[in-house]
């Protein structure tokens, strides 16, 4: 599509919301120059093909293409683009101390997070949904006052994120605290964490997040088959 229908296509979209793509069985392209106009038009699709002297050299995910690109040609196309904007925050993630509300106690938390070497866990129900977060120094003070072994007065909250967020989205929730974030799927269960020094370092360009291959053949093609 050129430009001009692209922007009425968006427009479209939006009215009907673009938090949820339309299944029209359709296959649409919307060719471009320039990746930062093909990166908003990937809202609305799956993958961003890479074009020279009529060629594809290149299919994937925006995220996969900056962190893989095929050539030199494509290194070049990619270069200078912003990572905060096109990586997300699942490429970030790593595992969370966690404990289940109402089956693991204070003794149990404290064990957990001094066998992980970690100052916080992460309580979950028994569905795995993210409850709130407790830390060691609380809940080690509490043992000493004898306090009870019911974790739910020493939950405190902590924002949230999206595994689909990007970067750049997910950089504002670290400025609320100090404590990695838990990232939440759509029904609030807790998928993972992402501390503050490995969001750091992907925006500096020192850690490279991690990033599922499309399973599409990426090479130099005169074609693609768009399937039916």
């Amino acid at each position: 599509m050129r430009k001009a229908f692209v922007t009425l296509a968006l427009l479209a979209l939006a009215g009907l919301g673009l938090a949820q793509k339309c299944e029209i069985n359709r296959t649409i392209v919307f060719a471009d120059y320039d990746w930062e106009s093909a990166r908003v038009h990937n809202r609305i699709g799956d993958r961003i093909a890479i074009m020279k002297d009529g060629e594809v050299v290149q299919v994937g995910a925006p995220e996969e293409i900056l962190a893989r690109p095929a050539n030199e040609y494509v290194a070049a196309f990619v270069e200078g683009v912003n990572p905060a904007m096109v990586y997300r925050v699942e490429g970030l993630m790593r595992e969370a101390v966690t404990v289940t509300l109402g089956r693991e106690g204070l003794r149990a938390a404290l064990r957990k997070m001094g066998q992980a070497g970690v100052s916080s866990a992460y309580a979950v129900d028994r569905n795995r949904r993210f409850l709130g977060v407790v830390r060691a120094d609380v809940l080690a003070e509490a043992l000493k006052k004898g306090d009870g072994q019911d974790l739910t007065p020493y939950l405190e909250p902590l924002p949230t994120l999206r595994p689909d967020q990007t970067l750049e989205e997910a950089l504002p929730f670290f400025s609320e605290t100090p404590l990695p974030l838990p990232v939440v799927d759509g029904e609030g269960r807790l998928l993972g964490i992402v501390t503050r020094g490995r969001l750091l370092a992907a925006l500096a360009g020192r850690y490279t997040p991690e990033v599922p291959q499309s399973g599409v053949d990426s090479g130099p093609q005169s074609g693609v088959d768009s399937g039916s």
